[in-house]
Order: C-alpha cells, then structure tokens, then sequence
C-alpha cells in the first residue's frame, strides 16, 4: 500500500544511525553526491501538460439561494473554527460546483450541511498570497506579500490567528509546503505552527521537494486538535496535494482520468477525515468549518498549463463553503461575488468578536448595497521571470484587466473569457479602468511594478524552485520592456511539452526541443537552465556547460546551475574542480547550505577533515535543525581527536534551542566516546521528553541503558521496556527498531527472542522496497548469525559488551508474563 495511504499510527521519525553502530563500528565517509535535478517537471506523469476541457459552474437546483450568511452577529460566539484550504483548487472540478465526475464528498458534505458560494475569487493566482488576505482580510495590494518567493507578510497586519489568540483560542497552523513556511510571516498569531514539511527525495531525480502529502499533515492537524478538543481553538489545515506536478496515490490515480482531479480527490479524502475527527469528538456542532481554495489552475485554457501569471477565471475562481454542523443554514446557495478577502471579517462576526479595522473584506452577513469591485492580480511572472505584472477587477459580472494591453469580459455570457470587449464597449472599458484606479492609484505601472519585502536564502530559493517557482530573482526589466505573460504562455507550454518528452523518446528529444524553442526566444532564461540539465543528464559536459552560462546571464542571481556542474565534476572524479565550484557559490552566498553539506562531504571523502570540520560547523550554524550534518560533525571530530571542543559547540545549540534531536543524538555519541554515560542518557531523556514522537532517540537511549559499561547507568530491564514500547507503536513492521530489540534480548540472555525478532526483521527489511531497510539486511544478517552461534555455544550475548552485574541477574531473573509479552507474539509469527 502507498505510504499516502496510511491514515492511520503514529509517523516513524528518521534514524540517521544507532548506538549500536556506534558501538560496533564507526562510518566516517558519507554517500557520494549524486546529480542534483531540480527541474520538478521531469517526473510530469503523461498526460499531466494536456488541456483539460473547462466547466460551466452548475449549482444544483435543490440549494437554497440566498444573498447573505443568514445570522446574527455572535450567533456562533465561542465557537471552534477550522479553516482547510486546497491549494490549486479550481471550483469546476468540485463536485457541489456541478462537476458530476467529481469525488469530492468532503467538500459537497460541507455544502449540503451549510453555505455553498459559487462566485468565489482568489486575490492572488499564488499561495502567500491569496492566504495572506484570507487571513488578513486585506488584497494583496495592501498586506503586502505580492508573490511567493520575495515577499512577506508584514507584522503590522493584524491576523485572524492574532484576533482569535487574544480572546482566548488555542491557534495552529498545519501546513504543507515551504511556500508558507513561517519566514514569510504567515505563522502571525498561531501558538503552535507546523512548517516541518521536511525535504523528500525524488528517487529519479535526486530532486529535493519542500512538502508534504495530505495524510502526513494529517497526522500532525489530528494529533493538535485531539489535544486541544476540550477548549476554544482555531485550527488552520492546508493541503497542498492538487498543486503540480500530479501524483496521486492508488487508489485516487486509479479512479480518475485526469491526473490533478485525482489529487484534488486524494485531498477531499482527508478533509473527510478530519470531518470524521469532529464527530467522534462530538464537535460537529461547536466548529466553524471554512473550506476554500487559494487559487485555481489554468489546465490549458488561454494556453496556461499549470498558474501563477494570469488573472482569468480559471485560476481565479475558487470553491468556499461554510458550515458549522446544523446551526448555520444547510443546503444554502449564495450566487454574490465575494472574495477571500471576506473570510476573516464574516468568521469574526459569525463569532461576535470585534475585528482590526480598515479591511478591504466585508461581512457577509449583510445584504450587498450594489455592485461592489473585487480586485485581483498576480505578480508571480514579474518575480519570476520579468513579465509584466497583471492588476484586474471584476465589477457584477464584468471583469477587466489591465497589463501591456486591456481586457473586458461578460462573464454571464462569456465564462471562458474567449471574446475580449475592450473594442465594443470603450465606455464600459473606462468605467472599469477608474475603479482600479480608485483602488490602486493614477499610476497603474508603480502599482505593478514589484518591491521585494523578504530576502531568501539562495538555498530557500531553490526550494520555492523545486516547488515550480522558477525564477531567479534577476533585475528587473523596464515596464515598457516586460512581455504580456498571455503571450509568453506558448513559449512556457512549448517548454513544458518538450520536458514530457524523454518519456517516450528520450534525452535527445528533449534537448532537439529545447534548442529549437531557445532559437526563437533567446530572452526566455529558464529554456537554457532545463537545456543545460539536460545536456548535463545526457554527459554531455560542455554542451552543459555553455547552456548555464546563457542562462546565468539572464539570471545571475541563480547558484543552482554552478550546483549542478559542482556534482557532475564529482561523478567525473574532477574533484579539485568541483571544490572550486562550491567555494565559488559560497562566495557568492556564505550561507548556501546545500554547498555547504556538500563540499563537507567531499572533503570527508578526500581526508580533508579539517577542512571537513570548518564547513560542516559553518553548516551547522546554518541549519542546526538539519538531519545530517550532526552526524557528519561527529565523525570528524573523532578522527580529529576534538571530541571535547564539539560536545561544547553542541551544547551551545542545545542551549539555545534544545528542541534539536539530531543534535542531540551527536552530542551523546560523542559523551560516550569520553565514557561519560550518564550525561549521555540525560541528554537522550531530554530529547525524548521535547521530542517525544522521535522514535530514533528512544531506540538510542535503549541501548544505551543495555550496553552500558557503567553499572550505574545501565538499565537492561527498562532498555527492554521502552524498546517493546516501540515495536508496538510501530506495528513490529519497523526492521531498524526490530533490530534493535533483537540486540537487547540477546544482550540480556534472551537469545531465542532475539533469534525470532531478528528473523522477523530481516524479513520485513528484505521485503521492503525502502532504501534504509534494504541497506540494513546484511547487518541483521550478521546478528543472526551471531546469535544462533551465541545459542549453540551456550555463550551469553551479554558478554558482548560487559560482565552482568549482581542487579543485572536479577533483572534477567525476571520473566515477562508470556500473555502479555509481545515478543511472544512476534517470535510466533516469525516462522
């Protein structure tokens, strides 16, 4: 079963080694660099860059239509709120939206139970965003984070996280992808803020993506609200799922054609689950649920495949919903134009909680006046490639758009926007043009024209670039000089189309592509960034090499390709050329962290370790919360004999963050090599008590306590406890914590329990399709072996790591009731 599947048991944490490596022996080279891909479309499945035939917005007749949010003002005073937002989300592939292939019960639930809009805008074609005003209740125009790699949420902006806070709400946020990570001010408010969306590996492209999956934020969103169920609380959850590229788990791929619908239904799918959580917890009733999505995707329509440049309807146009169980309307159909920015004032209201004053949003419990503009715009084509910025709004049905040339659309008559009316209707054009002016000033191009409010890291950036923002952050051209992006929109599909090739045809096709498409839009920067990836995937070095160099013209301030030419000097074995690399990007940027890991490994490898110990504490100030380098530290500070210099520095991290588990996990590996065992297992219990969902320290801590030589300090019979403790939470399914066990039984004259463990390990680590697991057979082999020789020679596993004490007899002399043993159970199903 796909691991996306699993929406259920408690998440496994990452072990990076145990102490029994440790003890055993010691590994002090790390893996080679493998080619760094970022170009997130070469894993496009087929058929993800087709069009897909656009909807008509189709409200079933059995709604009841209303023009307002039918209840008084702290009608829901005291209420929970959940808000769940669908990144990417068009309405028109929602079910309650009238889209009958839909598979979205979550959100028709939602419908059919409460407030269905149907004329919903997004701000923003981007997640910050479109976010931001959902949260802020103000445009973009005005809080100030325009697009998503450059750009933050000011603090003085009051949040709807902040309001709640204060008058006594439990506030989280569960997020999942970097693009919201809390550095863009998003975080404002929230007591408790999930951005750990970690950084999965693409197994084909060696490509490092900054999300998570929609059943692992789950797991976190279910685990925060179970515990704060009995108080007031407003829980934030976001799915990132029907973003691109589309890879839906079984069976979701399975039972759609269309491979984002298959993602929007594996979203709704744990939107349901969350549904569910509310009524097993009774809370149905008390809970303002607001589902909406931050923006649409453009699927092909006006040759926009994926969004983020454009302002049609078709990134736009998003599905809200309302519901709080039965006391607010059921089946209710509002057919006004609202926006996003409405959310916050209207949940406020629903609530009887006073707001911050001055939000562009309006409550919707009141009956509209007339016509009101709703504004939108998208910068993310300026920020990213120097097109011209889009500002529009949309007035009843009449929506105009104004960039290197204007738009006028009937929306009633014309939903697709195919039949531009700026010719036939110059008094209308005019109209239009003065409420965006009233709204956005007299001069139009200084209001879309973009001033960066946030500096990322270039190591930050190329997470938002693996997560399809591709841009550099070059200079920016002259207002004059920036291309409409509606015309750039077939140079972007022709690009994309030619990625999907290497399916089919291969490398060269891709490359045959690129060139040809580069010929005629030599000013197109990121054509010669995927050429040279290409060229660089076929080896072709040179050909590469010359690709990057166009490319860093156009976009200087982009390290990846000097990256990417890094790694392939080291498959090459050119490894002075490749140190230069990454001490050229260093120069560029100190604070580049993946050169920084990197160029540690490489000198590891070389026997550098000075050099290796210099960069890697670098690194480490860099991101002390890294999984890796810790570890790597460790090992060269032992071949450097600095042991007692490290545990300090360390222990500095420690103190100022000591909610650091792999720091901790190196620190106490090295307080053992200076055989100061109980200060290791403090540090441990410590990290276990912040960390307590970190199975790897508790793994650790066990065999510390069994393998101990300080009699003090072991604790065989409580190593066993815990270690049970994890199998089980684990479902014995784990063949590292399996392993683990296994060495303890023995270790405490259990040998016939560590023999069946042991074998139930191997077997699941050799069945496993899992990297880690299948690295781990041979060791799990060894220990087997050593244990059936153990038990036919009669020897103590035990003596392996220390004579037993008069305490540790009586320990062993202790028998687990055999009912309650759940080793009993595994060494029966191990045969």
């Amino acid at each position: 079963m796909d691991n996306r599947q699993q929406t259920s048991g408690r998440k496994t944490a990452r072990r990076k080694r145990a102490w029994w490596q440790w003890v055993l022996g010691l590994t002090l080279l790390g893996a080679a660099a493998g080619l760094t891909f970022i170009t997130v479309f070469w894993r496009a499945p087929e058929g993800a860059t087709r069009p897909v035939k656009p909807r008509r917005i189709s409200i079933s007749s059995q709604m009841r239509p209303s023009d307002v949010v039918d209840a008084e003002k702290g009608e829901l005073a005291g209420a929970n709120v959940l808000i769940v937002t669908y990144d990417t989300t068009r309405a028109d592939r929602i079910g309650c939206y009238g889209n009958d292939r839909a598979r979205t019960p979550a959100v028709d639930r939602l419908a059919q139970e409460g407030i269905l809009f149907s004329q919903a805008l997004a701000p923003s074609p981007t997640t910050l965003p479109s976010h931001s005003s959902l949260m802020t209740g103000l445009y973009p125009f005005h809080h100030g984070a325009r697009a998503n790699n450059t750009f933050h949420l000011d603090g003085k902006h009051t949040t709807l996280a902040e309001v709640l806070s204060e008058n006594g709400y439990a506030t989280a946020g569960v997020i999942s992808a970097f693009v919201l990570d809390e550095q863009f001010g998003i975080d404002q408010g929230f007591k408790h803020y999930d951005d750990e969306v970690g950084e999965s590996s693409d197994e084909d492209n060696h490509l490092e993506i900054a999300q998570r999956t929609a059943d692992q934020t789950n797991e976190a969103a279910e685990a925060w609200l179970r515990e704060h169920a009995d108080q007031p609380f407003f829980l934030w959850v976001h799915y990132y799922d029907p973003h691109f590229p589309y890879e839906a788990p079984k069976p979701f791929a399975d039972q759609h054609r269309i491979p984002y619908d298959a993602e929007i239904a594996f979203a709704d799918f744990h939107c349901g689950q969350l549904l569910a959580l509310l009524d097993e917890l009774q809370l149905t009733n008390d809970t303002l649920v607001v589902m909406a999505g931050d923006h649409g995707e453009g699927l092909g329509q006006h040759q926009e495949m994926t969004h983020s440049c454009l302002v049609y309807d078709s990134v736009m146009r998003v599905p809200l919903v309302m519901r709080c169980g039965n006391r607010l309307g059921g089946g209710v159909h509002i057919d006004r134009p609202v926006s996003l920015v409405d959310v916050m004032p209207t949940v406020l209201t629903l609530l009887g909680i006073e707001g911050p004053g001055g939000m562009d949003g309006v409550d919707l419990t009141q009956p509209p006046t007339g016509p009101r503009p709703l504004f939108v715009e998208a910068f993310q084509g300026l920020a990213d490639y120097g097109w011209a910025a889009l500002l529009g709004v949309q007035v009843g049905s009449t929506k105009y758009i104004h960039g290197p040339e204007v738009e006028l659309y009937d929306l009633d008559e014309d939903p697709f926007e195919r039949d531009d009316l700026v010719a036939a209707q110059p008094q209308r054009t005019a109209e239009m043009l003065a409420h965006l002016a009233s709204f956005y000033g007299d001069d139009l191009d200084a209001a879309a024209s973009v001033q960066a409010t946030h500096q990322l890291s270039t190591d930050d950036l190329q997470k938002l670039q693996a997560l399809g923002y591709l841009g550099g952050g070059g200079e920016l051209p002259e207002p004059a000089a920036r291309p409409h992006p509606r015309d750039m929109m077939p140079v972007l599909a022709r690009m994309l189309q030619a990625l999907a090739l290497e399916k089919k045809q291969g490398i060269d096709a891709v490359i045959d592509e690129l060139e040809a498409t580069a010929e005629e839009h030599p000013e197109f920067a990121a054509l010669y960034r995927y050429l040279g990836d290409a060229y660089r995937k076929k080896g072709d070095l040179e050909s590469a090499e010359d690709a990057y160099a166009q490319y860093l013209e156009l976009q200087p301030s982009d390290l990846q390709p000097v990256m990417a030419l890094a790694a392939l000097k080291l498959t090459q074995r050119k490894v002075d050329d490749a140190i230069e690399l990454y001490r050229q990007v260093l120069a560029r940027d100190p604070n580049y962290f993946r050169a920084q890991i990197e160029l540690g490994r490489v000198f590891m490898r070389q026997g550098e370790y000075g050099e290796a110990a210099e960069i890697l504490e670098a690194a480490l100030d860099n991101r002390p919360r890294d999984e890796a380098v810790p570890d790597m530290l460790g090992d060269v500070t032992i071949v450097l004999n600095r042991t007692p210099a490290t545990i300090e520095l360390f222990e500095k991290h420690l103190a100022a963050q000591p909610n650091l588990p792999m720091v901790r996990n190196a620190l106490a590996r090295l307080l053992v090599t200076q055989s100061r065992f109980a200060e290791a297992a403090d540090v441990m219990k410590r990290g276990i008590e912040l960390a307590p969902d970190r199975l790897d320290l508790v793994n650790n801590l066990a065999f510390l306590l069994v393998s101990c030589p300080d009699a003090e300090v072991r604790r065989p019979w409580e190593s066993i406890n815990m270690m049970e403790r994890v199998c089980e939470e684990t479902g014995y399914g784990d063949p590292r914590y399996l392993h683990t066990l296994s060495m303890i039984y023995a270790a405490t004259r259990r040998v016939d329990d560590a023999i069946s463990v042991a074998e139930r390990a191997r077997r699941i680590a050799t069945e496993s399709d899992h990297p880690e697991h299948a690295n781990l057979v041979p060791q799990i082999g060894l220990s087997l072996q050593g244990f059936r020789d153990l038990k036919a020679q009669g020897i103590s596993a035990a003596d392996i790591f220390s004579p037993p004490s008069e305490d540790d007899k009586e320990d062993a002399a202790v028998e687990p009731d055999a009912a309650s043993d759940p080793a009993a159970s595994v060494g029966a199903g191990s045969e």
